[in-house]
């Protein structure tokens, strides 16, 4: 069956709406009187979620002296805020796990997301530059960096699936395969996404921008945090720990004040994490 051209796909195209929770949560979090114990109390309500963000919260990227027991605990270790992040991961593994079965590997590109979001926050944490994501807002654009590619298999199934086998077959990068072929790219969906979620500016950007070559210099600075992200964690993936020293060089060092010290944390993160099952890395 041919694929259909950027007008079609956009005009059909099904685009997730914002899990119901997370916008139950966002308003909440919104509130100005709110505390831990509302977020627990409506976290309460999904057990399912509740778990997942307890696993998520003990994991080593948040680096808690004490695990949490209650999602009460975490709601207050974490703040609300980064709670909502944590939730947006949880939620969205959850809705979209029926996907797993047209081929292609979802466990695998969400422990990317997830390793991408981390090492941006771990970015964002050390640069002091104006105009940057917060570590909240780099972690989500990392998060949802690949998003697009899960609504595009969502709406094109197996024929995804054979674009993604022919690209790298080819050794074409997705994203040219994409263009080429439907007219459109999984980082012009994911804007799409973003944008009807209501996302702050920086991160809808940074999700377009994270394949584009303005995120060359730093005029895209959640993008260009999300394309080193996933370039320290290509090459630790690869064993090179040394070219994963590379993509945050002297000039980013001087323009975002990215420290060497930092790079070192991600890239140590990584390792840590990257051969852990998902449910335990998340």
């Amino acid at each position: 069956m041919p694929l259909p051209d950027r007008s079609r796909l956009l005009k059909d195209m099904r685009v997730p709406t914002l899990p119901s929770f997370v916008e139950r949560l966002t308003r909440l979090i919104d509130e100005p009187d709110a505390g831990a114990a509302d977020a627990g109390a409506l976290l309460k309500e999904n057990p399912p979620l509740a778990g997942k963000v307890l696993r998520i919260a003990n994991s080593s990227f948040y680096g808690l002296k004490e695990p949490c027991t209650s999602v009460e605990q975490a709601s207050t270790v974490l703040g609300l805020r980064l709670l909502r992040n944590v939730v947006v991961q949880a939620a969205l593994i959850q809705d979209h796990a029926h996907l797993s079965s047209l081929g292609l590997d979802l466990e695998q590109l969400w422990r990317r997301s997830v390793l991408t979001g981390r090492i941006s926050a771990i970015l964002a944490r050390a640069a002091h530059a104006p105009l940057l994501p917060s570590p909240d807002e780099a972690y989500l654009t990392g998060l949802l960096h690949d998003i697009g590619q899960v609504v595009l298999l969502d709406n094109l199934g197996s024929d995804y699936v054979t674009l993604q086998e022919n690209a790298r077959r080819h050794d074409l990068p997705l994203h040219l395969a994409e263009r080429r072929d439907l007219g459109t790219t999984h980082a012009d969906i994911g804007a799409i996404v973003a944008n009807s979620w209501g996302l702050p500016g920086i991160v809808r950007l940074g999700i377009e921008h994270h394949h584009g070559r303005r995120a060359s210099d730093f005029a895209m600075p959640a993008a260009y945090l999300a394309i080193r992200a996933g370039q320290i964690l290509d090459r630790v993936a690869s064993g090179n720990l040394v070219a994963a020293c590379e993509p945050v060089d002297a000039t980013a060092e001087t323009a975002l004040g990215i420290t060497p010290e930092a790079v070192m944390e991600a890239i140590e993160h990584v390792r840590a994490n990257l051969h852990v099952p998902l449910t335990e890395a998340a």
